[in-house]
């Protein structure tokens, strides 16, 4: 009996001394790499405190574990994390010329809010007109339509997209 209970104490003092390790805490660095200003919160803390970082500022904070962000005011913004530090920065962007060959005025959006600076910006491209367009991802999923008669029709097909160098 004494044996089993020795052998119940000795794992329950692991279990103590292993998760006393892991709940230390070390100072986090977090750095804005980005040419824009990110206001983000830390998510599964409860510290529910919003922080701002201008561009090239750097923030410390003592935390048990790398946590995860929810960036709250610039979705062009992205970050990479590891043990002990991470940073925001520029999501790549790519540059279009858009024409349009339409007879009718084209209305141009990207179902992943990838279109623009501004999540949710939405082009309207001029009949037999040609327009530059910024967009946030490599392999973007345009919507396209033009009206007439009140009714919506698809356009993604009068529309042509020529890559520019940035």
């Amino acid at each position: 009996m004494k044996k089993l209970f020795f052998l119940f104490f000795s794992a329950f003092l692991l279990v103590l001394i292993s998760c006393s390790e892991t709940m230390t805490m070390h100072d986090f660095e977090i750095e804005n790499k980005s040419s824009k200003t990110v206001d983000f919160q830390l998510v599964k803390y409860s510290d529910q405190n919003i922080y701002t970082l201008l561009p090239a500022d750097k923030i410390t904070l003592e935390l048990y574990d790398h946590p995860k962000f929810t960036v709250l005011n610039n979705l062009r913004v992205s970050y990479i994390s590891d043990f002990s530090d991470a940073y925001f920065y520029d999501m790549p962007s790519y540059k279009y010329s858009v024409t349009n060959s339409c007879l009718y005025d084209v209305t141009l959006s990207e179902s992943n809010n990838m279109l623009g600076e501004n999540a949710g910006d939405v082009y309207t491209l001029k009949a037999d007109g040609s327009t530059e367009i910024i967009v946030y991802s490599k392999s973007p999923n345009y919507k396209a339509y033009y009206e007439k008669d009140g009714e919506k029709y698809n356009a993604i097909n009068y529309l042509i997209f020529e890559e520019k160098l940035r």
